[in-house]
């Protein structure tokens, strides 16, 4: 009988054992590594907003932008942190036309495209860089003033002209 109950100690000393080891999930094991996972996404960082003047407030940071871009447009104003202000057009079509402003001159565009052209231009006495299809045909701008770093871009080819005349009116409207 002594016999039977060291046995069943034992058993239950074993399985008390491998109860107590068994691996359970921790908020650690839910971590991905975006470097294995090519999955994970980060989250987004853009704050969106009802109006221009409730993005300046909570970016700190004052920009004057056009009411109207496309002819029947939505516009979204959007902040991230303190650093970036954006107001981006939408179209009919989905065509978008984006304007940032940073908190410093540092280059906040995020654009990585390759485009076919790239050169400088001047506009009301400051150099705008500008990108596209070709001089004529453009996606892209950006500029510095007043220790802010200007961005715009859009999602179908402005020609330079109407481009140019665009970036003109931000500068003006936003000189300090």
């Amino acid at each position: 009988m002594k016999r039977i109950w060291i046995l069943f100690l034992v058993a239950a000393l074993a399985v008390s054992v491998m109860a107590c080891s068994k691996n359970t999930d921790t908020a650690q094991d839910a971590v991905v590594n975006v470097e294995s996972d090519p999955t994970a996404q980060i989250a987004n960082p853009w704050v969106d907003h009802d109006s221009l003047e409730a993005a300046c407030e909570d970016a700190k940071i004052d920009l004057k932008a056009p009411e109207m871009f496309f002819t029947d447009d939505e516009i979204v104003y959007r902040t991230m942190d303190q650093d970036i202000i954006e107001v981006q057009y939408t179209g009919a079509d989905a065509e978008t036309f984006t304007i940032r402003k940073g908190a410093t001159e540092a280059d906040i565009s995020g654009d990585y495209t390759v485009y076919d052209y790239a050169g400088d231009v001047t506009v009301n006495d400051l150099t705008v860089t500008v990108k596209g299809m070709s001089e004529s045909e453009l996606f892209a701008a950006s500029w510095v003033q007043d220790g802010h770093f200007y961005y715009v871009v859009s999602t179908i080819v402005i020609p330079a002209d109407a481009m140019l005349s665009t970036i003109s009116e931000i500068i003006s409207m936003n000189a300090a």
